[in-house]
């Protein structure tokens, strides 16, 4: 693999790319809301929404993108410069730090210059197109969520993969921050919104403790697999996935009421978490975990992309 794809691997860019987009599906779905919310506003079509944003021109759109990018990022880099004992343990070949094609202190000083850059545009995102200060206080809280998680939390089972699950739901806040929900009704649906790609976040963790047992026992982490045993914990992340289901489920009741396009598309990703637990309770070994992970990963990405074209049919 060449340096780029080192590094790339390192900082898991598919993964910061979505997180990025996920920020403006997340903001593009609060204006729909909006919409629906009052009467006095007009709906815009999703490139109307790109190229003619009343909140921020394109430009600012783009510039925005860097800090959910830079965010996630650094997030995995400091998390796979602190797991590299654990992963080297493991055997995570995967794991460009494991395999010495990048240095330690390469990492540390990347993930610093990672939140650096996050933090600084995010304050610039402030001053020069007047939104919301919350923006940097998110920034800044989920670094600090990041190291506290790495300093020593993170051996704390569910605890820490509470924080780690955060990452997922940062970039939906982020864009609800942006654009601003306008009434306690679109408020609502965001945060349940949240909380299903919490849920559905918390139940991967919990499933990587089945594959990670091993390092996990050596570096002294008490993880669910740990201390339950491995049944549980494929147990355990199955009654997570059941609530992030339900809590996905009241949307039909709310925004997506008589939204065939999300009723469709969440049917079809609750079954494949379902398959996912089922499983994973059913063969706790290793290879059976991974592919469990692989699977819930794909259950979030097509909640993304049902979110995403749902939301042009969001009506009362």
């Amino acid at each position: 693999m060449s340096i780029l794809g080192d590094f790339s691997a390192l900082l898991r860019t598919r993964i910061c790319l979505v997180s990025a987009l996920i920020v403006i599906i997340a903001g593009y779905l609060t204006h729909r809301l909006n919409v629906v919310a009052s009467s006095s506003l007009r709906a815009q079509t999703f490139l109307d929404y790109l190229f003619n944003n009343p909140i921020l021109p394109l430009e600012g759109i783009v510039i925005g993108m860097i800090i959910p990018f830079s965010l996630v990022a650094g997030t995995y880099v400091m998390n796979d410069y602190f797991d590299y004992q654990s992963d080297l343990e493991n055997g995570r070949v995967d794991r460009p730090l494991v395999r010495g094609e990048i240095r330690m202190w390469e990492a540390k000083w990347l993930s610093i210059i990672l939140f650096s850059c996050s933090i600084l545009i995010s304050f610039i995102m402030v001053i020069i197109y007047q939104l919301s200060p919350l923006i940097p206080l998110l920034a800044v809280l989920f670094i600090g969520i990041g190291i506290i998680y790495n300093l020593g939390v993170k051996k704390f089972g569910i605890i820490g993969h509470l924080l780690i699950s955060l990452a997922l739901v940062a970039p939906i806040l982020l864009g609800v921050i942006i654009v601003e929900p306008i009434s306690e009704w679109v408020l609502l649906n965001m945060i349940i919104l949240s909380l299903f790609f919490l849920f559905v976040a918390l139940g991967r963790e919990t499933i990587k403790d089945i594959f990670d047992i091993k390092g996990d026992q050596k570096a002294g982490k008490r993880s669910c697999a740990i201390l339950l045993g491995l049944n549980w914990a494929a147990r355990i992340s199955g009654i997570i996935f059941v609530f992030g289901i339900i809590t996905g489920s009241l949307l039909l009741f709310l925004g997506f009421r008589n939204n065939l396009i999300y009723f469709g598309g969440f049917v079809a990703v609750s079954a494949l978490l379902i398959w996912t637990v089922t499983m994973i309770i059913r063969n706790t070994d290793p290879e059976t975990a991974t592919k469990a992970r692989i699977y819930s990963r794909w259950a979030l990405w097509l909640y993304v992309s049902v979110i995403f074209i749902s939301s042009f049919f969001i009506t009362l």
